[in-house]
């Protein structure tokens, strides 16, 4: 099931990040928790991304190719294929043109998320905060950057050049 939703966007500047580790958790666990700085373009789909089995993270930061002009935003809550196995998950796809699966030439930002599916581990990685790395993969039409918290894997693509610095800003949203 999909659903697409027409916002008009805004430029936002985030200065700041709030982390903090619980006890028991590993660097690797340790999560940014102030959801208030989830960037307003997701505002219309989080209720939908609260459903998910996997734990959601949204950018705080997009670059402004994201946040000018009319951009669509679409979110995809069916299983995640590796051509092997199934992973729950979901997807969402910011676009200049509407519709439940945008044209790779009209993306402007896609981030999913999953349970179990395998990422690659290239030699080129970026740090991109609590304790996590995120591995450049460079193929098929666009870059992405892959990396896990815990059992879970994420993939960032299609934002440009400042792909790393959208990662670093990522903030867990709460159930």
């Amino acid at each position: 099931m999909r659903v697409s939703v027409v916002c008009n966007m805004v430029i936002v500047c985030v200065v700041g990040s709030l982390v903090f580790m619980a006890p028991g958790l590993t660097r690797q666990e340790t999560t940014v928790t102030n959801e208030a700085k989830i960037a307003p373009q997701f505002a219309p789909v989080l209720s939908k991304l609260r459903k998910s089995t996997v734990p959601v993270y949204l950018p705080s930061w997009l670059p402004s190719n994201c946040t000018s002009g009319k951009v669509y935003i679409s979110v995809d809550m069916t299983p995640l294929n590796d051509g092997k196995t199934s992973h729950q998950g979901y997807s969402v796809v910011l676009a200049t043109n509407p519709g439940d699966n945008p044209s790779m030439v009209s993306r402007l930002f896609e981030l999913t998320g999953s349970e179990g599916y395998p990422i690659f581990k290239s030699k080129r990685h970026y740090d991109i905060g609590h304790g996590l790395l995120a591995y450049e993969e460079i193929g098929g039409n666009h870059p992405t950057l892959d990396w896990k918290v815990g059992k879970y894997s994420y993939s960032l693509s299609d934002t440009g050049p400042e792909m790393v610095q959208v990662a670093k800003s990522m903030v867990l949203l709460k159930k």
